[in-house]
């Protein structure tokens, strides 16, 4: 079995490991070796490699992922969150929530880019049909519609989810009343 998958076992059933117990088991993993073979470039790359990272335990203590939300942060944050360009003509919703989940996971819910983003959810993000959404700039119809009159149900979906994470690792519940009016629309 892999070590990264037997650590989460292990943590699952409530076994405390030091940290470099953690860092031990963590550097004998297969998966990590695959995940940290190579650094990718490319901003799709960059989404995937981190929300895979971000599934293993204790994997914010690596320096591979340190510097992958370094280059996350860097190519990918705006003034309202997190676009595949970090542009807001390449905005997607879907990629804005699954980017704060992982990061949430990672720890760095606290982060001023993580915030901004989950600022944007709960001010734009409809949770509901016919709620029309006009931010200039935003190009959401090159993307077959993300707030058309039904607004698209995997952005709508990641975004709960991923104020739900917030608010998990957070313990603050000033975004709960938008998170209640989603999951009781999905």
């Amino acid at each position: 079995m892999d070590a990264a998958l037997q650590l989460k076992i292990d943590i699952d059933n409530g076994q405390t490991y030091s940290k470099d117990e953690i860092l031990e088991k963590l550097h004998q993993s297969e998966l990590i070796r695959e995940l940290t073979l190579d650094f990718p470039e490319k901003p799709l790359s960059l989404v995937w490699r981190l929300i895979c990272i971000s599934e293993i335990p204790f994997s914010n203590l690596l320096a591979y992922t340190e510097k992958l939300v370094g280059k996350i942060y860097q190519s990918l944050s705006t003034p309202f969150g997190f676009s595949l360009s970090g542009d807001k003509r390449n905005y997607l919703p879907c990629y804005n929530a699954m980017i704060v989940s992982a990061l949430c996971r990672l720890g760095r819910a606290k982060d001023q880019q993580v915030i901004l983003a989950i600022n944007w959810i709960n001010e734009n993000q409809p949770m509901e049909r016919g709620q029309i959404v006009d931010l200039p700039g935003f190009r959401f119809d090159r993307f077959g519609g993300c707030f058309n009159k039904t607004p698209c149900y995997i952005g709508l979906a990641k975004s709960v989810i991923a104020l739900q994470n917030y608010q998990n690792v957070t313990n603050e519940f000033q975004y709960q009343s938008k998170l209640l009016k989603g999951t009781e629309y999905m």
